[in-house]
């Protein structure tokens, strides 16, 4: 499992409309669709402790850093 090959899924969905159409068929909320067809059809392995990995390591875009302060 890799939290790269979820950044790439991201990436994906970002610059592919057919792939960004199609997460949307599996449904916006189903993360467990998400991770089987990025498996089966991307060849991208991920899961949700990487998902809650990126997602920690990622600060809020509404608050500001150090620097910023």
């Amino acid at each position: 499992m890799s939290v790269e090959d979820f950044k790439k899924f991201g990436q994906l969905c970002a610059e592919n409309p057919e792939i960004r159409e199609r997460v949307k068929e599996i449904g916006l909320d189903n993360i467990d669709g998400w991770i089987a067809y990025s498996k089966n059809e991307l060849g991208l392995e991920f899961d949700k402790d990487d998902m809650q990995k990126l997602a920690d390591e990622t600060p809020p875009v509404d608050e500001l850093d150090e620097e910023q302060l």
